[in-house]
């Protein structure tokens, strides 16, 4: 798009990782690199936002894979791009799709900035403590596993699905294969992998199915001062630096900690911590979880109503009041 990009546009990847899409929300103009492709609905025609949606259907990702070409790296071109099939619902149903789905997001982004914002002033509060302890004086490390057939129904937290915006998956016990530690109290998981890339997984409260954890973890139990502080304290970017340099492995990208080495680290000891800091960390980490668990149910909705918009097998007027009970 050789004109500048305006919210509502569409960015849609043209090369691996493949047909992933992302709607533009600002209004300053973004730069667009290459293997993107950038879209924008014909006025009085398509709605632009509409599009966005429009894209994500299984049957329109498929159509998409269907139409890549390539044989070290798929893609697709533009000429092909412009033959994939998507729903075409009068405008004006366009735009009221677009709206019911896009403030089911807009809550979602809200609810992310407020989490960014409670976690940015619980690293605050622990970043003030001036007193340092070795990590072992404020956690313990957690080392029991289990063996794939001993997994029934159980959530996973995995790496991926911390990259993908820290929320467990829920799977079945029979498509695991290797072993996961298996948590038993709540926890703050510390990846072992590159840790110059932080992935820091606070576990305050455990699901009913069996909890399990990628043994890529070091699984961090607390030592009187509770999860939310514990993460906090080795959150802080000191951390990740005195780590840094004690990696395993020759590969940037496949450097590892070693368990005793993250116990062994100099952490802001949250002992110190005066009530009202710790309380505060409380009532933060509170607003943290039950904004993630709005989101979920946000993201939940919106994906189901989605689906049955796009296909027409729900009125607008029905799927008005399911954004309405959960909005």
């Amino acid at each position: 798009m050789p004109t500048p990009t305006k919210p509502h546009d569409v960015v849609l990847t043209s090369e691996a990782p493949l047909w992933r899409v992302a709607l533009v929300r600002v209004d300053e103009p973004i730069v667009v690199g290459q293997r993107v492709f950038c879209m924008r609905g014909r006025k009085g025609t398509l709605d632009s936002r509409f599009l966005y949606y429009a894209l994500q259907p299984d049957q329109v990702q498929a159509d998409l894979a269907s139409r890549a070409t390539g044989t070290t790296v798929l893609g697709i071109r533009q000429p092909e791009l412009r033959k994939v099939r998507i729903p075409a619902p009068p405008f004006r149903e366009q735009q009221t799709i677009g709206e019911l789905l896009g403030a089911l997001d807009d809550e979602i982004v809200a609810n992310e900035r407020v989490v960014d914002t409670a976690e940015r002033l619980m690293l605050a509060a622990v970043e003030s403590i001036t007193i340092f302890a070795p990590l072992s004086d404020l956690a313990r490390q957690s080392t029991r596993s289990c063996k794939p057939e001993q997994f029934s129904d159980c959530v996973t937290l995995v790496l991926p699905a911390f990259n993908a915006g820290a929320e467990p998956e829920f799977v079945s016990g029979l498509t695991i294969k290797s072993n996961k530690f298996v948590l038993s109290e709540p926890c703050v998981l510390f990846s072992k992998l590159n840790p110059r890339i932080p992935r820091i997984w606070n576990v305050g409260t455990l699901p009913a199915e069996m909890p399990l954890a990628s043994t890529e973890f070091v699984v961090l139990t607390s030592i009187d001062v509770g999860t939310l502080p514990l993460w906090a304290a080795v959150s802080q970017p000191e951390v990740s630096e005195e780590l840094t340099q004690k990696v395993a492995g020759t590969s940037g990208s496949h450097q590892r900690i070693r368990p005793h080495d993250l116990l062994a680290a100099r952490v802001r000891d949250a002992r110190e911590l005066d009530r009202g800091l710790a309380g505060l960390i409380v009532e933060l980490g509170r607003l943290s979880y039950e904004r993630r668990r709005e989101s979920r149910l946000l993201a939940r909705t919106r994906c189901e109503l989605l689906s049955l918009l796009m296909s027409g097998k729900v009125r607008i007027a029905d799927a008005k009041a399911a954004v309405g009970e959960v909005s």
